[in-house]
């Protein structure tokens, strides 16, 4: 046996220590933390010497509190192939110790412990590349990122930035990952930041990164309280040359034009994927009148995953602009040539394979879906825009870019996008595909998938 989940076995005992003494060769280990306030559980899992992923999780549905972590990190951080420990994202620890000084003195010994035990006489040894911490709860300050990071057990190549509180200064953060963080290239940012500190703490753990090629987050919030972190706009400065994955997932605060300073400097981009699940009610979309304003220079993309986002305002859209509302005001109507520039900039991407498009539907927008029906066609849209799409695979349109086509507009698909083998339309009318501009496309493409979905 080399795999196991325990995620269900927290109420065995003594069987679960068995289980885990006849099976040395474990090589993955799903765990939920609660287990190892069993009687020989933790001792079981120090022998565990060929474990090489332990991923620890709760069994509470909701955020779960990790109450006895030394104990934890005494049981593993000496096994000597352990090279990815990750902590699922809702957890947290609570050091109930006693004092600081004690807490910082126990950790600091486990971890000489564990560094002497693992690399002592043992040539096959490996480092921790991937590591994902729980967030520290108010009380004692945690240690543990920092006396991790300054450590010889670790080699990270793929981080989530820590839960730092008040451990340390922006210049420490940001010289202990420098300097004990070299080959550190993909780093996750799944905090919810609650005060500036800790925004100030992860653009420092940014700083000191060298090269980063991706950065995903399954909950990004840059101004949770109107006060910008700035993350992103820290993450371009310093890796612009290097970055070629953005990901973020369930966004709740974005800024537009952060988004649009991605892909108008990042080069070597291959994935801009940001854009959510089914409900997308508070995820910013990046504006058209940001995006007129600068050249994308990401021509390496390959997979688009994009909130549009037309910034209109409730007023006669034929009317002139008064002197008084300036061009930046974010619900100006915007003009037929800005929305045709948005759409050039996707249209220019001639090595995209993938391309999902969604509609910002947040409360700050007065944009309807009705006003992108038309965007995806020929008559009156900019579907011609996209012409140069000859490497496109797959066409996701999770808004209603599709009720306005008809026969020319899927024509052109056909001619225009000859490796196209995919397409899927968020709408509840399963018979979609029965209508007869795409049965024509099907007769043609009979390999194309093509569904609607909800």
């Amino acid at each position: 046996m080399s795999d196991l989940d325990f995620e269900a076995l927290e109420f065995m005992s003594k069987p679960l220590v068995t289980l885990l003494d006849y099976n040395p060769h474990l090589t993955r280990l799903v765990v939920t933390y609660e287990i190892f306030e069993i009687d020989g559980v933790s001792a079981a899992v120090s022998k565990l010497w060929h474990l090489q992923h332990l991923d620890v999780r709760s069994c509470l549905q909701e955020h779960a509190t990790m109450k006895n972590p030394c104990l934890f990190f005494q049981s593993c951080l000496a096994l000597p192939q352990l090279t990815e420990l990750t902590f699922h994202r809702d957890m947290e620890m609570y050091w109930d110790h006693g004092d600081e000084i004690t807490v910082v003195s126990r950790l600091k010994a486990i971890i000489n412990e564990a560094t002497i035990a693992r690399f002592s006489h043992n040539p096959s040894a490996k480092k921790i590349k991937l590591l994902r911490l729980p967030a520290n709860l108010s009380g004692i300050r945690n240690p543990l990122p920092l006396l991790l990071l300054k450590s010889s057990l670790l080699d990270l190549e793929t981080c989530e930035i820590p839960w730092f509180r008040e451990d340390a200064t922006i210049q420490e953060i940001e010289y202990v990952v420098r300097a004990h963080c070299p080959n550190l290239k993909h780093l996750e940012c799944s905090q919810l930041f609650e005060t500036n500190q800790d925004g100030q703490a992860a653009q420092a753990f940014i700083r000191g990164c060298t090269g980063i090629q991706s950065f995903t987050s399954a909950y990004f919030v840059d101004s949770p309280d109107d006060t910008p972190r700035y993350i992103l706009s820290e993450l371009i400065t310093h890796h612009h040359t290097t970055l070629e994955v953005l990901e973020l997932t369930d966004p709740v605060q974005v800024f537009s034009h952060d988004l649009q300073e991605i892909l108008s400097r990042c080069r070597q981009l291959r994935r801009f994927w940001v854009i959510g699940g089914d409900d997308n009610d508070s995820m910013p979309g990046i504006a058209f009148r940001d995006i007129s304003r600068g050249d994308w220079v990401c021509t390496e993309l390959r997979q688009l995953g994009v909130i549009l986002n037309r910034c209109r305002r409730e007023r006669d859209a034929s009317g002139p602009l008064g002197e008084e509302e300036h061009q930046d005001d974010p619900h100006v109507w915007l003009t037929a040539s800005a929305t045709k520039r948005a759409y050039q900039q996707i249209g220019q991407l001639k090595k995209l394979e993938v391309l999902a498009i969604d509609i910002d539907r947040t409360s700050g927008t007065k944009a309807k879906e009705l006003d992108y029906m038309l965007d995806l066609t020929l008559g009156q849209g900019w579907l011609g825009e996209l012409a140069g799409l000859k490497n496109l695979r797959s066409l996701m349109l999770r808004a209603d870019f599709w009720s306005g086509m008809g026969q020319e507009d899927v024509k052109f698909m056909h001619e225009h996008w000859p490796l196209l083998d995919e397409i899927i339309i968020s709408s509840d009318d399963q018979e979609l595909h029965t209508k007869k501009h795409w049965q024509w496309l099907l007769e043609k493409r009979p390999y194309l998938h093509f569904k609607a979905m909800q």
